[in-house]
């Protein structure tokens, strides 16, 4: 009877404990979490081991988390920046301990996501705050199962707080209903809750002998091994990786975390952006988690380019898929955003120099397809182009003593529409015409001149000083403004002498 009356009891006794609500005992579970997670971080031999240097400042009992830490290795680049994978890594940590904070337990990530705003230097201190934005909520239909959603910022702790990153997780559970149960029990009984705690520390202790140590972990990138696949050839749209899930890698449930398993995502990316020549970093990242990762398992990641950016656009997305195998099922996938490559330079036209002229661009069309002269010693004795063609036209009228221009009836036009030009202006074009001559006597005498020119050269040097001044102004009409009639001044010695026909006939003469 008394044994009887006695198993009564502490049924009574268990039963009332049971219908007592969990929001009584948070206060005490809130107060006690600080010093939770700090035994939890130096006990794990997994992901959340990188987390040591975290100075946990408050918890709330409805599942908010806040804290220091500051930005140094493990959790930098090659360049001293902070890493995606460290945010990474305080986004998927943070908010899972605020949920279990909050009085939740057994829930994995489902859907992760990341916009890093700036990356924190070497030596800087962070404010990181974590928070249950929506509480889990059991659904109508069975089948589904009960999600919950969380926030997540990252601000630099010295002067304005400004915001560094910002991240939102989903989470869901998958706990069976022999661990739900086991978890309520803890809930509404705290003695049985620190017997369970303290137990399951001294396995992760156990465990993290067979982990790479934390003090030797030099980077997040070095710790995930990312190896580009030799057995596939990488194109600049697609690329191929492959990692170990290693023990140091893991979470407490003994598969892959999910901020390393992001690290791993973003890596691939980078790398496939620093293949073509851009910056290899992470502005965004939205990560979808589909299998979990065994411990100790091989898997396979491809990264290629969704599509190709605008001009407007700053950033390139890259799709990645990881996969247990080459063509195994999807295990993850993620939306990787990076910068985008910068435009190509527009190469300005070469500029050309005309002698006794400013400096004029290539864009009309070429009175000789002998090249231009080039000044200061390139292609020097080359005579070719504007040059060569009024050459041979003061040649030719030199050595004939004609006064028929070819070219009156467009200096005539010239003249007629500037028939309010000084002396002035005159004098000007004449001493522009009398330099160009000068000019050019020198440079014909080039070893590279044809025998041709050499010719013309020796006439031109003989000539009276009747037919200097003739030449003079045959030349200074042609310096004129431009003309669309100058464009058709050909440029060899058979369509000089037909249009010297033409002009014969038809074209008005010269009375300079």
């Amino acid at each position: 009877l008394w044994a009887i009356a006695l198993a009564l009891l502490l049924a009574l006794l268990g039963l009332l404990v049971f219908l007592l609500q969990p929001k009584r005992l948070a206060a005490r579970r809130a107060r006690l979490a600080p010093a939770r997670l700090t035994t939890f971080l130096e006990a794990t031999g997994g992901f959340d081991g990188l987390l040591r240097g975290f100075v946990c400042r408050s918890v709330s009992p409805e599942g908010e988390v806040s804290g220091e830490i500051t930005a140094a290795r493990p959790f930098l680049d090659e360049e001293d920046l902070l890493s995606e994978g460290a945010a990474a890594l305080l986004l998927d940590s943070l908010t899972g301990f605020a949920l279990w904070a909050s009085g939740f337990s057994g829930f994995v990530t489902a859907e992760l996501g990341l916009k890093i705003e700036e990356q924190a230097r070497s030596g800087e201190q962070m404010l990181v705050r974590a928070w249950v934005k929506e509480a889990p909520v059991k659904p109508a239909d069975p089948r589904l199962r009960e999600q919950a959603f969380l926030a997540f910022e990252l601000r630099r702790a010295q002067g304005d707080g400004k915001l560094l990153a910002q991240g939102h997780q989903t989470m869901v559970c998958i706990a069976s209903r022999r661990q739900r149960l086991s978890w309520a029990l803890q809930l509404r009984c705290p003695p049985l809750q620190d017997f369970i705690w303290s137990r399951d520390m001294k396995k992760l202790k156990e465990f993290s002998v067979h982990s790479m140590p934390v003090d030797k972990v030099s980077t997040i990138r070095e710790l995930i091994a990312l190896k580009r696949d030799s057995g596939t050839e990488s194109t600049p749209n697609e690329s191929r990786f492959s990692a170990l899930a290693a023990p140091r890698l893991l979470n407490v449930m003994g598969v892959e975390h999910g901020a390393a398993t992001a690290s791993m995502l973003c890596a691939a990316a980078c790398e496939l952006q620093a293949a073509g020549g851009g910056l290899a970093s992470v502005r965004e990242m939205n990560v979808y988690y589909v299998n979990p990762v065994m411990a100790m398992q091989t898997v396979h990641i491809t990264a290629k380019w969704a599509a190709s950016p605008t001009p407007a656009e700053s950033t390139r997305q890259a799709s990645v898929f990881m996969r247990s195998s080459e063509r195994g099922a999807v295990l993850a996938r993620g939306r990787i955003s990076v910068p985008a490559p910068p435009p190509p330079k527009s190469v300005p036209a070469i500029l050309q120099r005309l002698p006794g002229e400013g400096f004029v661009a290539p864009g009309l069309r070429p009175l000789s397809t002998r090249p231009l002269f080039v000044p200061g010693g390139l292609g020097a004795g080359r005579i070719g182009g504007f040059r060569s063609a009024i050459q041979s036209q003061v040649t030719r009228r030199s050595s004939s003593g004609s006064d028929d221009d070819p070219n009156t009836d467009i200096a005539g036009s010239n003249d007629a529409e500037d028939g309010d030009d000084t002396d002035g202006d005159d004098d000007d074009d004449d001493d522009r015409a009398r330099k160009l001559l000068r000019h050019l006597a020198p440079a014909r005498r080039d070893a590279s001149t044809s025998d041709e020119e050499a010719s013309a050269e020796e006439d031109l040097g003989a000539s009276s000083p009747l037919q200097e001044n003739e030449e003079v102004h045959r030349v200074r009409r042609l310096l004129r403004r431009p003309s669309p009639r100058r464009h058709h001044i050909a440029n060899s010695e058979d369509e000089a002498s037909e249009e010297d026909d033409d002009s014969d006939d038809s074209g008005p003469k010269d009375q300079d």
